[in-house]
């Protein structure tokens, strides 16, 4: 059964969303009938104090531009880059959570692959770390590359998608370094987001601005919604 209270190891405390469970437990086939039965792909919730106490000192710290009861926690159910369900996870800022929420469920719907999205903390607030792990990831409170004002991910108004085949290029620096091979830009490689696709049309149609749109530079990775 996927209530069994064995399979809720490794998932939050008091989630109790079958779908979520299935997924953890890698039972596909329950999973594609819970979808079916309507039970919501993405959950929002106020940040859970175990997430809090991992972030503090990490991706938030006293100075940050927004206080954590001002982010919103975010579970989804995913495709990954092996044509399986996964779990991922986001801090987000609470206004733009039900966007989000939306958003999130179109690109399942799409089937459009993300290869993981952990807390960035577990990066240890390093974006470079991250990028390189293709790991997608949201709030995380620093500055703007090669600038001193703080990021939109600092204010929990951005996202960024698969970094690794969807790079930062800015003349002849790409970021993530192992995102070079994707600069030019091939639409057939999995998770690699171009302009009027699925996972574009997701967010512009909802506001958000696409770091790819920009001349310079590029960001492929980035989407942000205007505060």
């Amino acid at each position: 059964s996927a209530t069994d209270p064995n399979l809720l190891k490794g998932i939050d405390e008091g989630d109790n969303n079958p779908l979520y469970v299935a997924v953890h437990s890698g039972q596909e086939r329950l999973v594609n009938y819970f979808v079916s039965q309507g039970v919501p792909l993405v959950s929002v919730s106020p940040i859970p104090y175990k997430v809090k106490k991992k972030m503090n000192g990490k991706s938030w710290e006293e100075g940050c531009p927004v206080l954590l009861e001002d982010l919103h926690y975010v579970k989804f159910v995913h495709w990954g880059l092996d044509n399986k369900h996964h779990l991922g996870e986001l801090v987000i800022h609470k206004k733009a959570a039900p966007n989000l929420t939306e958003i999130l469920t179109d690109l399942y719907h799409a089937q459009y692959p993300i290869e993981k999205a952990v807390l960035i903390d577990d990066y240890n607030a390093n974006d470079d770390r991250s990028m390189e792990d293709n790991n997608t990831s949201a709030f995380n409170c620093r500055k703007m590359t090669g600038g001193k004002r703080f990021s939109e991910h600092s204010y929990g108004a951005a996202l960024d998608i698969n970094p690794r085949v969807n790079p930062y290029v800015k003349g002849k620096l790409v970021l993530p370094k192992s995102g070079r091979a994707f600069v030019n830009r091939n639409p057939t490689v999995k998770g690699l987001i171009t302009r009027g696709d699925a996972v574009y049309n997701a967010f512009t149609q909802r506001g958000w601005k696409w770091g790819g749109d920009w001349r310079s530079p590029s960001d492929y990775q980035h989407f942000e919604l205007p505060r």
